[in-house]
């Protein structure tokens, strides 16, 4: 038969020397399972509770073997093994963890985990050296578990591999549907730039055609009508007698201005020099026409004096 190992902590030990010395009755209420392998060695005497715990549930069972024994039963149905029982606590009902218990393999998920812990007694005063005690399984169960475990373990390991493989293709099929996607969104915006470059291409070769018509046309500059004047004013070397040509400028902006017709457009382009100063000596009526007074040279400047 196949025996684990159990030890008792420093506050059993310190229940139990209690219930010795004041008569009372002491013993585990409920357990608690952890998937963690606790060396049964003294260090482990002071814990307060297991770490890794997956499962808490009342002792199944109590049952006298002699005078000086009693078993305590634990029993975990297949449906309720969700992890690996590979340490086991026994709890008093006030919460102290009373004892630690180990089985002689990991009890494996899917399992039904079932065994037995023997508490003996000398007396009902004198309690024996608890610091190792001998565990035993149920004996029509443990004869196959080396066999058992081993089938269950490799079983609950492929589904783990199960598990991993079908995250993985989930994984890529989410990628694989995020790239498609992505790629989607790329040909979309693909086409839009293409769309947008041929506009670009229309509106360019439009305006070559524009260009290509306005250089071959048989272009003429505006000539002075009737209703549009171009007159020159030199201040110095003009007369208002003169026709207001560049070669031969008015003297004064009044005698421009008067030159323009009526209803007409006239543009008045005054000879610039910094030391020209044009005289502007009586009132002008301007009526119905446009006048737009110009210096012939942009970058110089001219006086204009009103008296």
């Amino acid at each position: 038969m196949a025996v684990g190992q159990s030890i008792l902590t420093v506050r059993g030990s310190y229940a139990l020397a209690d219930a010795s010395s004041t008569g009372k009755s002491i013993k585990p209420k409920f357990y608690k399972v952890s998937n963690q392998d606790i060396p049964l060695d003294p260090t482990v005497t002071t814990l307060t509770d297991l770490p890794g715990v997956w499962k808490q549930a009342d002792i199944s069972g109590y049952f006298p073997i002699n005078d000086n024994t009693v078993e305590f039963l634990v029993d975990i149905p297949p449906e309720e093994a969700t992890d690996y029982g590979k340490t086991f606590g026994l709890y008093l009902e006030d919460g102290t963890l009373f004892m630690i218990a180990k089985p002689p393999y990991p009890f494996p998920p899917s399992l039904r985990q079932t065994f037995k812990i023997q508490l003996v007694y000398n007396n009902a005063n004198n309690l024996i050296d608890f610091q190792y005690i001998p565990m035993a399984e149920i004996d029509d169960i443990f004869p196959l578990f080396d066999t058992t475990f081993v089938t269950w373990d490799n079983i609950f390991r492929i589904r783990k591999d199960i598990e991993l493989l079908k995250s993985a293709t989930k994984s890529l099929f989410d990628n694989k549907r995020n790239q498609e996607y992505l790629l989607q969104q790329h040909s979309s915006l693909l086409t839009e730039h293409k769309n947008f470059i041929r506009q670009n291409i229309a509106t360019l070769q439009d305006h070559e055609d524009r260009i290509v018509f306005l250089e071959n046309m048989d272009y003429k500059p505006i000539v002075e009508s009737n209703i549009y004047k171009v007159l020159y004013v030199d201040p110095v070397n003009g007369n208002d007698s003169n026709e207001g040509s560049q070669t031969s400028p008015l003297l004064t902006i009044e005698k421009a201005i008067y030159n323009i017709p009526k209803g007409g457009t006239g543009v008045i382009k005054l000879r610039s020099d910094a030391s020209y100063i044009y005289r502007v000596e009586q009132t002008i009526t301007i009526e119905h026409k446009h006048v737009f007074i110009l210096l012939q040279n942009e970058v110089s400047s001219v006086t204009i004096v009103c008296f």
